[in-house]
């Protein structure tokens, strides 16, 4: 069964939310997830047909399709990975939704489709906007290996882009909600 956003919103009045949006939000959500449980960090969620609510401070919400009633969730951070330019409707709600971003509040953007870009880097009132886009990376012996702002390399266990986009974008996300570099990095690998 699925959990209405207001009703979510109602379980987690207290907690940190976090939204994830677009094509890639299936694979965002797990990296996020696994790296936050391999570093033993408490969080709750919604994805699919599946939830879990305790006394964790964060909440993230795998959210499906933007629309009227996902208005009602009120996140404090938004994810935005790659839109079907068909879904108009959806565009329109997921813009809505940056929109009401509160102050200090956070949107992070899939830098290389057009309309994540668009939504996500328009001017609003102290919420800071954070592009992301594919990982630095290298290939070696059919092995991916992602390079760190030091340097340092990093086996990964793929390689398409959409998952190297994916990584940077929880990359990004898990930085603002306590997972240091170097968590993130032995993490990744172990994934």
């Amino acid at each position: 069964m699925l959990i209405e956003p207001s009703a979510i919103y109602e379980q987690s009045v207290d907690k940190q939310r976090i939204a994830i949006f677009g094509k890639s939000q299936d694979r965002i959500f797990e990296i996020v997830s696994s790296i936050l449980n391999y570093n033993n960090k408490i969080f709750d969620y919604v994805a699919d047909h599946q939830s879990k609510f305790s006394h964790a401070p964060l909440l993230i919400w795998k959210a499906g399709e933007a629309n009227a009633q996902t208005l009602n969730f009120q996140h404090h951070i938004l994810v935005l990975s790659a839109m079907s330019p068909a879904h108009l409707e959806e565009i329109h709600w997921m813009e809505k939704l940056a929109d009401i971003t509160p102050k200090s509040g956070i949107i992070f953007y899939d830098d290389n489709d057009a309309q994540a870009k668009r939504i996500g880097s328009k001017e609003r009132t102290d919420v800071t906007s954070i592009p992301y886009e594919i990982f630095k990376h290298e290939l070696k012996n059919n092995q991916t290996f992602l390079i760190s702002s030091t340097s340092e390399k990093f086996s990964v266990n793929f390689s398409s882009s959409e998952d190297l986009k994916s990584a940077n974008a929880a990359r990004e996300l898990l930085k603002r909600i306590g997972i240091s570099s170097s968590q993130f990095y032995r993490s990744i690998s172990a994934i």
